[in-house]
Parts: C-alpha cells; structure tokens; sequence
C-alpha cells in the first residue's frame, strides 16, 4: 500500500460526555469510583488500556497527535455504545468494575438482552450519559485528552499522603516483570523502565524496590503539582480531590464532585458511600474507630502505623532519596492539609 501524508479523521462523533478518573498507583480511586457508579447518569466505570496507551504514546512521541487524537475519539465512542447495549458487562464479582459494585444490576441485565443500533445510541446521547473511565498516572501527559474531548470531559484527580501511597508501590514493584503487569514499558540496558520514569531510567534500573517505590511518588507528585499549576491558567477544567479529604470532609468532598459535574446533590448516595466506607474518623490511640488507611492496618493508630513506615522508608533507601520523601511530604501537606495527625519529621 502507498504511503502518504492524509490526515485520519472521525466523521460524525457521538459527542457524548465522559469523565477520566486519574491517580498515581495506590492514591485511592477506587474510593471514589463506587460513587460515580451510583449517578444514575453516569455509566459503570470503565478500565481500558488502549485509551492510557494512546496518551503516552503521543506524549512521548511515538505516534502523532492527529492519529492519537482520531483513535481516542473512535474508541470512546465504541465504549460508550458497547456500555449502552450491554456489552462486555464485567461479572468479575470483586473488581471495582465488576457486578458486585455495580448498583444498577437489573438494568445492566435488561441491557444485554435489549434492542440494539442507533435509536439505542441516540437514547444514551439524550439522556446524558456520562462515559466513566478510570486511568492511571495521566495527568502530567493529558494535554491530548483535553485537545480531544475539550469542555464534554470531567477530569478528576486523586492524589493522596505520600507516606500512605509506600506499601503499595513496593508490592506493586515486587511484581513489576510478571506476565499480567502491561504499563507501557522501555527495555533499558535489558532491564524494564515504565514510561514516566524515561528521564530517570538509570536511577530506577540502580534502585532498590523501596528506592524505586519513593522515586516513582515523589517524581509523579512533583510532575501532578508543576501541572496544577499549568492548569490554573488555561480554560482546562479539571477537579483536584485528596484521599484525606474523601474520607474525613466526605460531604464537603462530594458536593465539589456533583458541583463539578453539574447535578444536583439532592440525597447523598448512602449505599455507595457504605461500600467505600466513609466518613471515617482518624483511629486514636485506644480507640477503636475506623482508620483513615487500609482494612489491615485496623487497631493500629494513624500515628504508629505512620512511624512505622517512615521507619521501613529510612531504613530501605539511601540517605539522599529519604531527604527528598521528607521534602515530597512536606510539599503535600502545604498543598493539601487534612485532620491527618501528620508526621513531623525530626519532632
């Protein structure tokens, strides 16, 4: 086939909304991702690699942005309609897409064995459904997504305490080279660099899974600050929402997300904020309330579970890499303080 130089192009997109649910690995999406499946107007979320790949790929070059651009359009629209007629349901019971968190079974069910085509699609377009995807780690590479999808696309970030975020990078990290594990992925000097860490390729092959696990939040937070900043002066619209400020101000946090989305917050979606199980309180000393972190840590304070991991931190990393998560800390906590009793290094 001759080559030439015609741009791709997508004739008649259906224009529909869609919301991007972005966070670092282990920031916590899926505390919010049962309460946007619960907005009658917002379909089941959606975990979807070929949008992710498409973003990084023409950020990093490797395709060119009219081909990117025409791709995340094509196949937006055919997510959107495989949802809007029931395909691809996910009965995986325990997956954050899967039947178990999906609060409209019944409809999902009618769907599957309903009518099909355009008058289907046109039905999903009028009644204002929301397209829901959850990625991971695009905010500093998302310009193409706005370029895109311009005002029809809600982003919403997930950021969260970098000290919490550890345990779970370095598991993560632990199984970086097994056969399931996809993200984009560079063969350096025979050893696997993902793609945000190109520019400090060396200093990942030559870290500790501990160092790898610091480097990885705090180049990331860095890089999701630096593009807040960028934000605030462009006609981008975007919405910021900490872990801590979900769990503990949960009500002021969701009235931002309907606000955002422009839908009235009427009732507070109660069996979804029960699922993701807030409000929660801070868990003192003695106490026993629930804790702002993970199910396993219960019965452990805030405060020594926070000790402890410091403590594994310092211990696993060289003395360089720990004085840059106290200053990665630091910086968080100045932009987004919460009533997390936070750590003070030194006190």
């Amino acid at each position: 086939m001759v080559k030439d130089n015609h741009e791709f192009a997508k004739f008649s997109s259906g224009n529909h909304p869609l919301i991007v649910l972005d966070g670092v690995w282990g920031s916590g999406k899926s505390l919010l991702s049962p309460i946007l499946n619960s907005i009658r107007s917002v379909q089941m979320v959606r975990f979807d690699m070929s949008i992710e790949e498409l973003v990084i790929l023409s950020n990093l070059g490797k395709i060119d942005d009219n081909t990117a651009k025409t791709l995340l359009q094509m196949h937006s629209d055919d997510l959107f309609y495989s949802n809007a007629i029931g395909r691809h349901i996910n009965l995986r019971w325990k997956d954050d897409s899967g039947f178990k968190n999906n609060p409209r079974k019944r409809q999902s069910v009618r769907r599957i064995f309903g009518p099909e085509g355009d008058e289907v699609l046109r039905g999903a377009y009028n009644s204002g459904e929301y397209l829901n995807l959850m990625t991971h780690n695009l905010l500093p590479v998302s310009e193409i997504l706005f370029e895109t999808f311009g005002p029809r696309m809600k982003f919403i970030e997930i950021v969260r305490h970098p000290v919490f975020m550890f345990e779970h990078w370095r598991n993560f990290l632990l199984r970086f080279n097994n056969t399931r594990e996809s993200t984009l992925s560079f063969n350096i000097n025979g050893k696997k660099v993902p793609w945000f860490a190109l520019d400090w390729a060396n200093e990942f092959s030559n870290s500790t899974f501990s160092e790898q696990s610091v480097l990885g939040i705090l180049h990331l937070q860095r890089e999701i600050l630096s593009h807040m900043q960028k934000l605030e002066n462009t006609k981008n619209s975007i919405l910021i929402l900490s872990f801590e400020e979900l769990c503990f101000d949960s009500l002021q946090s969701l009235e931002k997300l309907y606000s955002y989305l422009n839908i009235d917050f009427t009732t507070m979606p109660t069996r979804a904020m029960r699922a993701s199980k807030i409000p929660r309180a801070r868990i003192l000393s003695g106490k026993g309330h629930e804790q702002y972190g993970w199910q396993k840590n219960l019965g452990v304070s805030d405060d020594v579970y926070m000790e402890q991991i410091i403590a594994q931190i310092r211990d696993t990393v060289s003395k360089e890499i720990f004085e840059m998560f106290i200053q990665a800390v630091e910086e968080y906590n100045e932009v987004f303080p919460s009533k997390l009793n936070l750590y003070k290094f030194g006190g």
